[in-house]
């Protein structure tokens, strides 16, 4: 009890000799928001024969995030004629970026934040294409397999075509019993893949297998809601059976419920996958087209025919595509060209600091696709502080700071910058949490408290008498 108190007594005095300097955060409060890597300029196809003798990359980041980068591969040269078709990934939109209200289909769209950059070559405007691919920014970039997403026309793959018949279900749900249950799952069983034909139930949350590729994917059951389900191959004679249960769980009840097919109709593929295509927006309907390819592929559970997309999952993954711009160049024999390549900058923002820290990632590794990489010259314009950065050799300048590397240098670019030199990170303690702490550790050593004013009151009783 003693050592008890004595640690509950250390903690309140730790915390209220410290509660006021700290800066509480709010727990609700979200304090990180990411931006997105970039990178440089790569070759689409093998066996790339351009040479970079200089590269002069400048960030000019003057607020934030109104700020964007000027990437130059100075004097790209070649001994011979060649026409090469450049491709530079520069990420996806920001999960802060702004959207603007579209009055005319009455939905959220992004604002097109490409419309004020140019590519140029020897300081001559060029046509360029803004192209996109479906990508996971949970992974490290890897610009070998984002590249294998950006194909030029319609994907060619062994089971998806512009012309695959695609056949749509709609049911409504009935007599399910309300007032007993309140997570009731409509499910439906999906066989093995059998290379002709798979599954896709639209607002699908949940899904169980079996090794032999047996599915249960399900929705919920809400009495006179509508269900739209898919058959993207062969038709079939016999539709799959639905089933009603208590719940998601496998081990959950089957309960008495009802769906009734209500509508037939038959498309292709094409039609099927551009269904939510925006024609007025920015992605070319190829690119689409091939971004739902590529997003039923990984979405397909192995051995099954199911194809499950979470409903939670589906409109973030759209919305976060990595954008590209795609635009040719020529070299004559001997010829050397400047390329200047202007593109939007978007930083992760770190709040969890007094003054806030905005971190940019810059990928180097693609220019290895190069034959040959000369000097690299970085310029960062900036009134801020250059907090941390991943390359050693960073000078500061009247402008900002400057890097330079003979050759291409190892690891990618990374580098953070704050308004102030020196920021400190906020305290994780919130002030509902301190006061919590402080009232748990006085009522750990009230009894001591209590006991200890008890034996003082009786030893001045006790003294008094004596006099």
């Amino acid at each position: 009890m003693k050592n008890k108190g004595f640690i509950a007594l250390c903690m309140i005095l730790f915390l209220a000799s410290d509660i006021f300097k700290l800066t509480a955060l709010a727990n609700s409060a979200r304090r990180i928001w990411y931006g997105v890597d970039m990178t440089g300029t790569v070759v689409k196809g093998e066996n790339c024969p351009i040479e970079v003798e200089d590269e002069q990359l400048t960030f000019d980041i003057s607020e934030f995030p109104n700020s964007y980068y000027e990437k130059k591969g100075d004097f790209l040269k070649y001994n011979g004629k060649v026409t090469a078709k450049l491709v530079f990934p520069f990420g996806y939109y920001p999960e802060y970026g702004s959207d603007e209200y579209d009055e005319e289909n009455q939905m959220c769209k992004r604002i097109d934040d490409t419309a004020k950059f140019d590519i140029k070559i020897n300081d001559k405007e060029i046509k360029k294409e803004l192209r996109h691919s479906l990508y996971y920014s949970d992974y490290d970039f890897d610009i070998h397999k984002e590249m294998s997403f950006l194909i030029d026309g319609y994907i060619k793959d062994d089971f998806y075509s512009p012309e695959l018949p695609v056949t749509k279900y709609v049911y409504e749900i009935s007599e399910v019993d309300k007032k007993l249950y309140n997570r009731e799952v409509a499910g439906i069983e999906i066989p093995p893949f059998d290379g002709k034909r798979k599954y896709y139930l639209e607002q699908s949350y949940g899904f169980t297998t079996n090794d032999k590729g047996n599915t249960r994917i399900g929705v919920g059951a809400e009495n006179g809601e509508e269900i739209e389900f898919y058959v993207i191959g062969e038709p079939v004679k016999d539709l799959p059976k639905w089933k009603f249960y208590e719940s998601s769980s496998n081990e959950s009840k089957e309960i008495k419920g009802e769906m009734q097919l209500k509508s037939t109709s038959k498309m292709t593929f094409k039609e099927f996958a551009l269904t939510s295509y925006d024609k007025g927006g920015q992605i070319l309907e190829s690119d689409w087209y091939n971004i739902i390819v590529e997003l039923y592929k990984q979405a397909t559970v192995e051995n099954s025919g199911a194809i499950f997309i979470s409903v939670y999952d589906t409109g973030e993954r759209l919305k976060s595509l990595l954008r590209w711009y795609e635009y040719e160049i020529t070299l004559a024999p001997g010829e050397k060209i400047t390329n200047t390549i202007e593109a939007p900058l978007y930083p992760t923002i770190d709040e969890e600091y007094d003054h806030d820290i905005y971190r940019y990632n810059y990928l180097l590794s693609p220019a290895s696709t190069w034959a040959k990489f000369g000097n690299l010259n970085v310029d960062i314009n900036t009134p801020l502080y250059l907090i941390d950065n991943s390359q050693d050799g960073f000078t500061k300048t009247k402008t900002g700071y400057n890097f330079k590397s003979s050759g291409l240098p190892e690891g990618e670019l990374r580098f953070s910058l704050s308004t102030v030199e020196k920021p400190e990170r906020k305290s994780n303690i919130g002030t509902f949490y301190i006061l919590g702490m402080l009232m748990f550790g006085l009522l750990q050593i009230l009894p001591i408290i209590v006991g200890v004013v008890a034996v003082v009151v009786l030893v001045v009783v006790w003294v008094r008498k004596r006099r």
